[in-house]
């Protein structure tokens, strides 16, 4: 429109626009759709070339490739971009282009892009209405941003527009010093034009004034922007449209300007998007971990469960921080994808708790460190241990280790392993990040609530203890101090010493009377051991087998063998021993450990290994805490400790479960003759296979006694494998009544699968407990007797 037709209001308006370009282009941008962009872009063109009805029937047709399931996020801006360029190339006329884009790990380097199937029209040559599809690009790196000679690098540099003609390009073909070159060879290009592809609010060349755009090839542009890249475009010589003009820069600008906004504003609504799936999917993430929080391994696995699925990984562990022993811990590890099951804890993902040190392996290292680690090559890494995967036959490639936090501090680590297509990208790291947080929450809040459900069933625990149990009386405490401490027991040393034929009264006497055959009374005061002893006496249930004649059967074990092999253990060790024998089943219920797990018992949640010999423990010092009871208050505080930590170790070692690995050691130690007195842990080991042996003794009696014994044992079981039916489980052969005639052959199979590999590592060690030994392979004749009695009467 004419100057001369446009009011004093429009005429100002035109001339601050001209004077301030980039005031247009940011109100376009930031107030028009992607798509009317496009379309304004249209009728700029068309306006600035009216006779060149040709290429301008075809402007901007940018044609978005088919999506694919091998076409990533990359392959798809790059083929827009490279729709873009060839546009702009047909646009200007000119008879090729070069795309190089920036690396987008770094952003240091340029590549150039490639088709990765060239066609005739990959070049872009003018003539073609449109390039050829391409779904995929291959790229190659060409120079340093920083550094770099190549015009592509100079614009990437300076976010500058480059326009040469061929007298330039003629120079830097003669001068081999130059700093620039161009991507193709100048001796035949006439001429170039290169322009900054960018990620900004601002046109490229908004910054740029009227005066000394001729004078220069270079011209400065905004900083204020993120390089992605550059179109190259060049002109052959012979042609007749000779360098390219000021319209065609104007051209470029303008188009490379709405295309990279649009790209751009399409990245950012998929990044929304992304976002909002994101933020969706943690929002099910969190309902689901806090709407069903009933136990710190539940929440384990969804947690698991959950981050799995998140990034798309093979296989999920989580360890927990024991800040108490510096140690990574888990029970639940090593989820696989055919492995969940509505994020139910089953057998297979379930074992035994493993352990290590912080700073060990991948995971102590995040642990320790409170770094993220994406690991693209473990087997490059040298903190990866690869045991598990030679021992599995798992191949480990990829790894995303992530810390959890709580207040500041790691409670625990995700690791998550194998990528199911490609490594671990930044996108996993900031969506897996954003998820520990919330990892987090629900682990502080899990180990509250089971805190919690403990202190409830330790209450319920408590209630039915002081129910049943309670110290001893006045009366009886009177009656046991007034009787007559014997100077001798007949046969008491002797492992064939039968503790049933005492009564009720003269055992806690005998107990006083050892213990002080044992220990003296010079550091014990007798009335507190008399107290001790009563009391331990009524926290005994009264079960078929193991009540108190039980415990001080093995208590009377424990004695002889000290007795038999004097001096081997230390006074403190022998002393804890002692009490550990006459405590090791104090409120026994008449039930194993696996039925207390099965049936959910409020022991079992309180105790998850060795639940009834944690137990037994557990009130030994609940009595040694009760007034006049401690008959260890005269020892010194580290004394104490000691004695109180050996009596946990022993009792604990009279779970069947730790006895066999506790027999592997130490039979390897004597195989290879290495068994060190000095050893500490050689003795601790040694002290609870003495431990099994004695809880184990009535095996060893003689086989009067052994017959009687086995029988209340039965009664005890059967009354188990009772209950277990009528709760509608089905008990193991040993506990079923009507598999009675199946006793003689359980028999043989205990003696020679537990008690004899027992007795003969302690007779190995402490020739003294030899008669054990014996006893227990008599029986075994025996048994073996009463088996082919079994089968002679059944045939």
């Amino acid at each position: 429109m004419p100057s001369s037709t446009l009011s004093e209001q429009d005429q100002v308006l035109m001339g601050y626009l001209s004077t301030n370009p980039e005031f247009l282009q940011e109100f376009i941008q930031k107030n028009l759709p992607v798509s009317s962009q496009i379309d304004l872009a249209h009728h700029i063109l068309a306006l600035t070339d009216k006779n060149e009805n040709a290429a301008g029937s075809q402007l901007f047709t940018i044609r978005h490739p088919t999506s694919s399931q091998t076409q990533t996020d990359a392959d798809r801006m790059t083929a827009v971009l490279w729709d873009l360029a060839f546009q702009i190339m047909q646009l200007v006329e000119a008879d090729g282009f070069h795309l190089y884009l920036s690396d987008s790990a770094t952003g240091e380097y340029l590549n150039l892009i490639l088709p990765e199937e060239r066609s005739e029209s990959s070049n872009g040559m003018v003539g073609e209405t449109a390039p050829s599809p391409v779904a995929k690009f291959r790229t190659e790196q060409i120079c340093d941003i920083s550094s770099g000679k190549f015009i592509a690098a100079l614009v990437a540099r300076t976010n500058a527009i480059f326009r040469m003609d061929n007298w330039r390009l003629q120079l830097l073909a003669d001068d081999t010093s130059s700093v620039l070159d161009v991507g193709c060879n100048p001796e035949e290009t006439e001429a170039v034009l290169a322009v900054p592809i960018t990620f900004n609010n601002k046109a490229p060349g908004a910054d740029l004034r009227i005066f000394g755009r001729g004078d220069s090839p270079i011209f400065p542009m905004s900083k204020t922007v993120q390089m992605v890249g550059v179109v190259e475009l060049f002109r052959f010589p012979g042609a007749v449209r000779g360098p390219f003009t000021q319209k065609d820069e104007d051209v470029a600008i303008n188009f490379v300007s709405l295309g990279s906004s649009a790209v751009h504003d399409g990245l950012r609504l998929q990044e929304l998007n992304m976002q909002t799936q994101l933020n969706s999917y943690l929002l099910n993430i969190v309902k689901s971990i806090f709407q069903d929080i009933v136990s710190m391994d539940a929440v384990i696995m969804k947690i698991m469960n959950h981050a799995q699925r998140l990034v798309n990984a093979d296989r999920a562990s989580l360890f927990l921080v024991d800040s108490r022993t510096h140690e990574l811990y888990a029970r639940i590890f090593d989820i696989g994808t055919e492995e969940v099951t509505n994020g139910e804890v089953t057998k297979q993902n379930v074992a035994k708790e493993i352990r290590f040190p912080i700073g060990k392996g991948i995971a102590g290292y995040v642990a320790a460190t409170g770094s993220v680690m994406n690991i693209q090559d473990a087997y490059v890494d040298e903190r990866f241990n690869p045991e598990v995967d030679q021992r599995t036959g798992y191949k480990t490639k990829s790894i995303l280790c992530m810390p959890i936090f709580i207040r500041g501090s790691v409670i625990g680590v995700v690791q998550m392993v194998n990528k199911q297509m490609g490594a671990f990208t930044k996108a996993d790291e900031e969506a897996f990040e954003t998820f520990a947080i919330y990892c987090g929450l629900a682990l502080h809040h899990a180990k509250l609530y089971d805190k919690i459900r403990r202190s409830e069933q330790k209450y319920k625990v408590a209630l039915d203890v002081l129910a049943y149990h309670s110290t001893c009386t006045d009366d009886e405490f009177s009656m046991l101090k007034s009787a007559n401490l014997p100077d001798e027991i007949p046969d008491i040393d002797r492992f064939e010493f039968s503790p049933w034929k005492l009564t009720e009264f003269q055992k806690p006497l005998s107990v006083i009377y050892m213990f002080r055959d044992l220990f003296g009374l010079t550091r014990f005061d007798l009335d507190t051991l008399i107290r001790f002893s009563l009391t331990v006496r009524k926290n005994y249930r009264k079960v078929p087998y193991h009540n108190y004649t039980h415990g001080f059967s093995v208590a009377n074990s424990m004695y002889v063998a000290l007795k038999a092999n004097a001096h081997i253990f230390k006074p403190l060790e022998a002393l804890a021993l002692y009490v550990a024998a006459l405590c090791h089943d104090l409120d026994h219920r008449g039930k194993n450990n696996q039925f207390m797990v099965k049936f959910s018992s409020p022991l079992a949640a309180i105790y998850t290994t060795s639940t009834m010999e944690h137990h037994h423990f557990n009130q030994t010092v609940a009595i040694l805490q009760q007034e006049g009871h401690n008959i260890f208050r005269s020892l010194t505080p580290q004394e104490y400790r000691e004695v109180l930590g050996n009596i946990k170790h022993c009792i604990l070692a009279t779970d069947l479960a730790l006895f066999f690995p506790n027999k592997n050691t130490v039979k390897g130690i004597l195989e290879r003759n290495e068994f060190d007195w000095k050893n500490s842990e050689h003795r601790m080991k040694l002290q609870a296979i003495v431990m099994t042996g004695c809880d184990l003794s009535a095996a060893t009696k003689p086989w009067e006694i052994q017959q009687q014994t086995v029988k209340t044992i039965m009664e005890e079981f059967y009354d188990q494998g009772d209950q277990e039916k009528a709760r509608g489980a089905e008990p193991i052969p040993m506990l079923d009544r009507k598999r009675a005639n199946e006793l003689p052959a359980n028999q043989i199979g205990f003696l020679n699968g537990i008690c004899l590999p027992c007795y003969e590592v302690m007779a190995k060690l402490l020739p003294g407990c030899q008669p054990m030994l014996d006893g227990a392979k008599y029986n075994l004749e025996m048994w073996t007797k009463e088996k082919e009695k079994v089968e002679a009467g059944s045939s």
